[in-house]
């Protein structure tokens, strides 16, 4: 079931998705294929490398989620208590926000130079 799904996300046109997700529906999963139909199958063009390729402009690496992991890994502790692990998400994205905020904030600031 696992490599089917890897195969789905992994299809680089519209008839190579339909083909892998037709090998899913032979696993005859009727609760895993009726969740696929439902939730994952409509949004298809967000999460299949192949179909994906417009709305990311041929992005396809993951910098910008790997950056924010590393923060919240320094952080957040690996072996936390919930309720110390929520304390801390929330400091994080407090701190990422404001972060975020004074990055727009500098950029938004910007006088152009006019050369004569």
């Amino acid at each position: 079931m696992f490599v089917q799904a890897q195969k789905l996300a992994y299809s680089s046109t519209l008839e190579q998705y339909e083909s892998n997700k037709a090998l899913l529906v032979e696993r005859q999963v009727h609760q895993a294929i009726e969740y696929f139909h439902q939730s994952w199958d409509p949004i298809k063009d967000q999460w299949v490398i192949g179909l994906a390729t417009s709305s990311s402009l041929g992005n396809n690496i993951n910098n910008r989620l790997e950056s924010i992991n590393q923060k919240i890994k320094q952080v957040v502790n690996k072996n936390a208590k919930f309720d110390d692990f929520a304390r801390d998400i929330i400091v994080f994205l407090n701190i990422h926000r404001t972060e975020i905020n004074g990055k727009l904030c500098k950029v938004t600031a910007k006088v152009p130079i006019v050369a004569h």
